[in-house]
């Protein structure tokens, strides 16, 4: 029980640490984190839509990285629940 507990959490730091480096590369650049519209959860599965910079960076990243994409996924699926 507490490996499958410390294999969540350590996942969710690795999810964190993608997060925060996007949080931290629009800071940089000064690139605002909103679209016009659209930058909800709700509608993450429509790839034509734009999500806004955070969100599409997320996206992005979420492609090639195994952590984020199963978080995005997740995210998906309770929305969609929802």
């Amino acid at each position: 029980m507490m490996d499958a507990r410390k294999r969540e959490v350590l996942t969710n730091v690795e999810v964190l640490k993608r997060i925060l480096a996007v949080v931290k590369f629009l800071g940089k650049q000064a690139l605002p984190y909103r679209g016009y519209r659209n930058e909800s959860a709700y509608s993450l599965e429509y790839q034509t839509v734009d999500h806004g910079n955070f969100l599409e960076l997320i996206l992005l990243i979420a492609e090639f990285d195994v952590p984020l994409n199963l978080h995005v996924k997740k995210i998906i699926e309770t929305r969609k629940r929802r």
